[in-house]
């Protein structure tokens, strides 16, 4: 079975017209939590994500006054039925092909021409397979694709911003990695 788990955030906070960091303020004076904006900047993102915090998550619930599971949509997808595969994306030649090569590549190093090769099909099949789930997502939320790809146009733009900014100051990108550092850590424990 293959899971996903999409946050919610984005479309419940434009429903309500809040903004990430107003959250955020109201999180932490209700509930005197600390709360790191990449937290919340990750739950309203439309990426799946693998972990959240869930205390967070929590506060998040209860200001906006939804269950916990409203925050998150599930995908999940039965090996054995309904699975999108390789082939899906890839007409059967190319998706035999991209088998053969990552056979291939745990028997022995590829030559030059095979890596190409391989990274066209793997190219192919990452744009085929993002176009399919951004059909899906625009199906489930009952909007249209372009407003999906723009969103995620948005995302990415204001990653790419946010991290230029992280960057800029040396500063300030010790300080990321120090807390980043201290989020992996306390994940570990």
């Amino acid at each position: 079975m293959s899971v996903a788990v999409y946050p919610r955030l984005d479309e419940l906070l434009r429903e309500r017209n809040l903004s990430v960091a107003e959250l955020r303020r109201r999180i932490e004076e209700r509930y005197g939590l600390v709360v790191a904006s990449e937290t919340l900047d990750r739950l309203a993102r439309s990426e799946p994500v693998e972990h959240a915090d869930l205390t967070i998550a929590g506060a998040t619930a209860k200001i906006l006054g939804v269950e916990l599971g409203d925050l998150f949509a599930i995908e999940a997808i039965p090996i054995d039925g309904g699975a999108t595969t390789e082939e899906d994306f890839l007409d059967p030649e190319q998706g035999q092909r991209m088998a053969e090569l990552l056979h291939l590549q745990d028997v022995r190093p590829l030559g030059e021409a095979e890596q190409c090769e391989l990274q066209t099909l793997l190219d192919e099949y990452g744009l085929r397979l993002n176009e399919y789930l951004e059909r899906e997502i625009a199906r489930k939320q009952g909007v249209p694709v372009e407003q999906v790809r723009r969103e995620a146009d948005e995302h990415v733009a204001r990653a790419s911003a946010w991290w230029q900014w992280i960057n800029a100051n040396p500063r300030r990108r010790r300080a990321f990695e120090e807390h980043a550092k201290q989020r992996r850590d306390r994940a570990r424990n």
